[in-house]
Formats: structure tokens, C-alpha cells, sequence
């Protein structure tokens, strides 16, 4: 009843704008805002009518000429591929030649999933999870699909073979009519399948965690094996990227069940469960590619709670299209789905030993407040020696954690190193202090030591983001800007402790009295005291003798 009244208020709904943007039409026939706000308007309310009346079999049989689009669109791209291989020995500019060949790689990677949910729907063509899932892949598939029919037909007037350019031309011109009809069949069949997408996705996670619990028995046999192309790199990526997704599938959900749209929440429950799906797989791809047991636990582990706090969400998404705004269980669902996403993201290799780097960092850091500064028997030149050293060996470890951003394993060694060399210069830096007797020179080493600490550990945490996320905006810039601080910082603290050593401030007096004294030979025409030429020249000599001696002291 609930379901047959609301079908109702929404078609009453769109009738209402229709008929309102027919007559705003009307009163202005030549205006063209005009015109497509009421074609909006009509293909709204046949969306609406499509989903008032769609029937179990009016749906199979709209998925169905999705699924016979999806067939020709499929083998149509395969001739495409083979069409696009063969032109890139006769391409005469690289830029299109390895545009063409990334496109094609992006395309065949699609056409596994979508065949196999060709194959489901045809297996079970009444299943509605089946149905939804077709619907999703098939829009997957477009894109890449339309990216590559846009590169090959830039590829054409680069080719020096007739034939095949006469083939690529072909083929992408079938593909690309293929795709035209596979986007208006599930422009057509979208309406009937909104309702299914809660229900789907709740299948899709169940599915889903299942497979986490293969993995984790394959664990504990000592039997997880990587895939053939599986790289703790691509894990890495994968993981942050479909992160993201599911971050954004998240919102939409909650922005569409907080409208109490039942079409929207569905779609963005349909398309947050295939991200789920996306992360589950990188989730695999991370525990296969390190041999830490503890890691691959704790992955698995912390994935099958994003998977549970999904789950929980479409309940609460569910229930919340019978109110108007967010609830709190729906709320909290989101936020601990990210904050399960967050704990995901810390099991990667590298991001564990960059935390642990970071808070050595600070640990080390606090010593510096207690004021009980270490006593050593080696004297100021030995210690400035060692700062010297230990400041370049910072400096060198700070651009290896930038040169290892990409690889966590990497990072995970070179951030041990960067926390090592940076324990050094504190150590050797504190022992300098406590040689200090001035205690303004001694606060400005302080505050520099703390500089260094500030910085050292705003490059690990940018490190550990661009590491997490390697397409982050950017990021490349703020490591480069994080890792020149640092290089500054230790700059700073070197002339610092420079500038106190013993007798600076003596040479710098006698500096500024030789400077003082500068502008006399500037004008030496005027007379400073009144002694004659010899008895100058006699207080000369004396002087002279005076600074032979300090000279040979120095």
C-alpha cells in the first residue's frame, strides 16, 4: 500500500511539471530552455511510469535486449582489439601509437567481467541480482568502449597501410554503433531496474563477504597466492582507489535517502556495493603480495568490517525512505564505514612504519621541553663534525622517502632510516645544547630542533598520503614542498649551532670593530689624533707586532 501511494505522489509529481513546462512552452515557442525543460520533464515522467508499471517480466524482457546489445557491443570490441594490435607496427606518431595502445588495454580489461555476466543473466535471466549486475557492467563498459572508438579514429591518418587502416576503420565504426544501441537499451531498462539495486547490493556484500572468508582460510593454509600481474604497487592503488569510491558511493546514498528517493538510493547502493567489490579484490591483491601473516590478517579482517557497516548502511538507507532527511543509524553506518575504510588504508605495507616513524618523531621531540640535556666529554669541533654528518645524512634519507613514495615496501624501509637519521641529529644536537652556556643561543637551538621535528614529520605524513593515494591532487608538489622544509630546517639548525660555538661571538665583536673602523680609510685626508708621522708610524709598527701575535694565537 505504502509502495502504491508513493508510485502515485510521484507520478502526480511529474504529471504536474510536465504540464506546467508544456504550458511555459506554449506561452514561449521559440525559446529553447524552454524546450528542453519540457523534454526533461516527459522523459522524467516516462521514467517514473516505466518504474509504476514495471512487471517481473517486463523487466527480463527489457535486461534482455540489454544483454543482446552487450553480446554484439562484446564482439565488435574483441575485432576492435585485434584491428588496433595490428595497426600499431604501421603508426607513424607515437603520441596516437601508445594512446591507442593504453586505450585498448583499458578496454580489454572490461570484457572478461561483462562476458561473464552475459553468461549469469542468460543462466538465470529471472534473477534480479543477475539483472542489476548486467545493467552495472554493461555501463561500465561504455566508457572505455567510447574512449577507445575516439583513439583509433585518431589513429586513421597516422597509418601507412591502406588495409589497415581500411580494417581499424571498420571495426571502430561497427563498435561504435554497437554502443550507440547498448546505451539506449539501458537508457530503456534503467527505469525498471532502479527498484532492484538495494536488494542486489545486499547480495552483491554477502557474496562479497564470503569471499573474505576464503581468503582468510587460504591464510591461515599458507596457500594465498598472487595473480598473475599482482604487485604490492597495484595493491596499493587499487585499494586507495576504490577507497575513494566507496567514500563517494557513500554520499550519494545518504544525500538520495535523506530525499527519500527510492530510484537514486537504489543506484548509488548499486554502485557503492561494486566498489566494495573493486576494494574487496585489492584486498586480495595486498594480503597475496606480502608475506607478513600479520598483515594479511589484519586486512582481511579490517575489510570484512567495511563490508558488515555496508551492509548495515542499506538497512538504514532501507528504512530511511520512509522518513525525510538522514536518521542516525544511517549516519552512524557512514561514519563507520570510513573510519573502517581508514583503518583498511593503515594495513598497507609502509603506512604501518611511517605511523610508527611519525610517532618516534614526536617521542623523541618531547625530550627536548624537559630541559635535561645530555653530558658528553667530546668537545664542541667533534660535535660540530657529527651535526654536520648526521644533517646530511637527514637530508639524504628525506629524499629517499620522496624517491620510494610509489613503492610501500620501499617506504616502509626508508622510512625506519629517515626516523634513525633524524634520532641522530636530535642526540647530537641536545649534546651541543647542554655544552651551551647562553641560554638565548641554547633556546634557538631548541626551537630549530623543533622545526626539523615539524617537518620531518609533515614529509612522513604526505609521504604516507601520496603512497595511500597516488593520484592525489597535488600531491607531487606538496612532497617536493614537504622535503625542501626539511631541507631547510636543517640549514637552520646547522647555522644555529654554528653561531655558538666557542668564540663566535668574539669573532663577530671583532668583526663589527673592524667594520666600524672601515669608513676611516675611506677618508684618510682628515687627521684622528694629534701625533706626527714617525709617532704613527712607531704605534703602526707596535700594532702590527700586536696582531702578528693574535694572528699566529688564531
Amino acid at each position: 500500500q505504502r509502495r502504491l501511494l508513493a508510485a502515485a505522489k510521484t507520478l502526480a509529481d511529474a504529471t504536474a511539471k510536465m504540464v506546467e513546462a508544456a504550458r511555459q512552452c506554449a506561452s514561449n515557442p521559440h525559446d529553447v530552455n524552454y524546450q528542453d525543460q519540457l523534454r526533461r520533464t516527459a522523459e522524467d515522467l516516462r521514467d517514473v511510469t516505466v518504474v509504476a508499471a514495471t512487471t517481473p517480466a517486463l523487466r527480463a524482457k527489457l535486461v534482455d535486449r540489454v544483454q543482446v546489445c552487450a553480446k554484439k557491443a562484446v564482439s565488435s570490441a574483441t575485432q576492435c582489439i585485434t584491428a588496433a594490435h595490428a595497426s600499431h607496427p604501421h603508426n607513424t606518431n607515437q603520441a596516437t601509437r601508445e594512446a591507442l595502445s593504453q586505450d585498448t588495454h583499458d578496454l580489454a580489461e572490461t570484457i572478461p567481467p561483462l562476458v561473464d555476466s552475459i553468461k549469469a543473466n542468460g543462466q538465470h535471466p529471472e534473477d534480479t541480482n543477475t539483472q542489476a549486475e548486467l545493467m552495472y557492467i554493461a555501463e561500465v563498459f561504455l566508457h572505455p568502449a567510447t574512449q577507445f572508438v575516439q583513439s583509433s579514429r585518431s589513429v586513421l591518418p597516422t597509418l601507412d597501410d591502406h588495409s589497415i587502416t581500411e580494417q581499424l576503420s571498420t571495426t571502430s565504426h561497427k563498435l561504435n554503433t554497437d554502443l550507440t544501441e547498448l546505451r539506449n537499451a539501458l537508457s530503456r531498462a534503467k527505469p525498471a531496474c532502479q527498484g532492484l539495486g538495494i536488494d542486489a547490493a545486499q547480495q552483491l556484500i554477502a557474496e562479497l563477504q564470503d569471499e573474505l572468508d576464503e581468503f582468510e582460510r587460504a591464510v591461515n593454509a599458507h596457500n594465498l597466492r598472487p595473480l598473475p600481474g599482482d604487485t604490492p604497487e597495484r595493491g596499493a592503488q587499487q585499494l586507495a582507489s576504490s577507497s575513494k569510491l566507496v567514500n563517494q558511493g557513500v554520499a550519494q546514498l545518504l544525500s538520495a535517502a535523506a530525499q527519500g528517493n527510492e530510484m537514486y538510493t537504489s543506484q548509488a547502493a548499486r554502485d557503492t556495493a561494486q566498489s566494495l567489490r573493486n576494494l574487496t579484490g585489492a584486498v586480495r591483491t595486498v594480503a597475496a603480495t606480502t608475506d607478513n601473516v600479520d598483515v594479511q590478517r589484519r586486512i582481511i579482517h579490517s575489510g570484512r568490517g567495511v563490508l558488515d557497516h555496508s551492509s548495515k548502511l542499506l538497512d538504514e538507507a532501507r528504512q530511511s525512505l520512509q522518513t525525510v532527511g538522514v536518521t542516525p543509524g544511517l549516519h552512524s553506518a557512514a561514519k563507520d564505514i570510513s573510519s573502517s575504510l581508514n583503518v583498511t588504508m593503515g594495513c598497507l605495507p609502509g603506512q604501518k612504519d611511517v605511523d610508527s616513524a611519525i610517532t618516534n618523531i614526536i617521542e623523541w621531540t618531547s625530550t627536548i621541553q624537559s630541559g635535561n640535556f645530555p653530558h658528553t666529554n667530546k668537545s664542541y669541533g667533534e660535535l660540530q663534525q657529527e651535526l654536520n654528518t648526521a644533517a646530511a645524512n637527514l637530508n639524504e634519507a628525506s629524499s629517499s622517502v620522496v624517491q620510494s613514495v610509489r613503492s610501500p615496501v620501499q617506504l616502509a624501509s626508508t622510512s625506519k632510516d629517515f626516523a634513525s637519521a633524524f634520532q641522530e641529529l636530535l642526540t647530537v644536537s641536545m649534546e651541543m645544547a647542554g655544552q651551551t652556556q647562553d641560554t638565548t643561543v641554547r633556546g634557538e637551538m631548541v626551537h630549530s630542533l623543533k622545526g626539523v621535528s615539524t617537518s620531518s614529520s609533515a614529509l612522513l605524513t604526505t609521504a604516507k598520503s601520496l603512497s595511500a593515494d597516488p593520484h592525489l591532487p597535488n600531491g607531487k608538489n606538496q612532497l617536493a614542498a614537504a622535503a625542501r622544509a626539511v631541507t631547510d630546517s636543517i640549514n637552520h639548525l646547522v647555522n644555529v649551532c654554528t653561531s655558538a660555538a666557542p668564540g663566535q661571538n668574539e669573532c663577530d665583536n671583532a668583526i663589527r670593530k673592524i667594520k666600524a673602523m672601515q669608513y676611516l680609510l675611506e677618508n684618510p685626508t682628515e687627521p684622528i689624533n694629534e701625533s706626527s708621522y714617525y709617532e704613527a708610524l712607531d704605534s703602526v709598527i707596535e700594532r702590527v707586532r700586536s696582531s702578528d701575535e693574535g694572528f699566529i694565537g688564531l
